[in-house]
């Protein structure tokens, strides 16, 4: 018989395996350009497999996404850069070099430092080639997450932990009656020191089954349980009033 432990998961959060895989593979195309009016890197980002299913279907578009579109500091980019390093390290070294930048209240009063128009073009196309390589590295999902800000339904990265719970209750109960299964196919031993080898591990799996069905018949049950409870709390507090 085993002692139940008391379950507090109030603080966590279970994340469903593989919640970055990309499904499909797609083709992202980055545009970097500086913008001289806000003095900030104009980032465009163009799916080009959706923009080509788009275009052949003769169907109502699709809810899907095809560009996006940001305006990045020097700063912005460093904050970028950090966090995706956060995630994979490799891509420290692969953020082009940016000029020094007042700070403060100069900020402010000097704008951004002036690049020549030839300075300018080479480090849009550094950005480009350092955006396309963190798309390599991070994958899409966490690169436009980071990048573009995109709202994602939380429910495609978290899972419930009661349905963990109970996945990880019917895993146990699954391999016990596996376990059983196999141990009916060595039934027909002769030699006695292996039947009685044979029956003690019989037992034991029978133990583990029937333990593995107590506690998620346990586990099923609670809920009934806690609706019994407040439906009772409830009734006294009725009949207080």
């Amino acid at each position: 018989c085993s002692t139940q432990q008391p379950n507090n998961h109030a603080d966590w959060v279970a994340v469903r395996p593989y919640a970055f895989q990309e499904r499909d593979k797609h083709k992202f195309v980055f545009i970097v350009a500086w913008n001289e009016i806000e003095g900030k890197f104009a980032i465009t980002c163009h799916n080009r497999t959706a923009q080509r299913q788009r275009s052949s279907s003769r169907a109502e578009p699709a809810g899907e996404e095809c560009s996006w579109a940001g305006l990045f500091s020097f700063q912005d980019l460093r904050a970028v850069h950090q966090q995706l390093c956060s995630i994979n390290s490799e891509l420290e070294p692969y953020l082009p070099a940016f000029p020094e930048e007042p700070s403060g209240v100069w900020t402010v009063l000097f704008g951004a430092p002036e690049l020549s128009e030839q300075e300018m073009d080479a480090l849009c196309y550094k950005l480009q080639v350092y955006l396309r390589h963190s798309l390599d590295t991070c994958g899409w999902k966490i690169l436009s997450q980071v990048l573009f800000t995109e709202a994602d339904d939380p429910e495609e990265y978290y899972e419930s932990l009661s349905e963990l719970r109970q996945k990880g209750y019917e895993e146990v109960l699954q391999r016990a009656l596996l376990f059983l299964q196999l141990l009916e196919k060595h039934k027909n031993m002769e030699s006695m020191v292996e039947l009685l080898e044979l029956y003690q591990m019989e037992d034991e799996a029978y133990s583990i089954l029937a333990e593995a069905t107590m506690e998620l018949y346990q586990f099923l049950l609670q809920p009934f349980r806690d609706m019994r409870e407040l439906a009772m709390l409830r009734r006294q507090q009725i009949k207080v009033w």
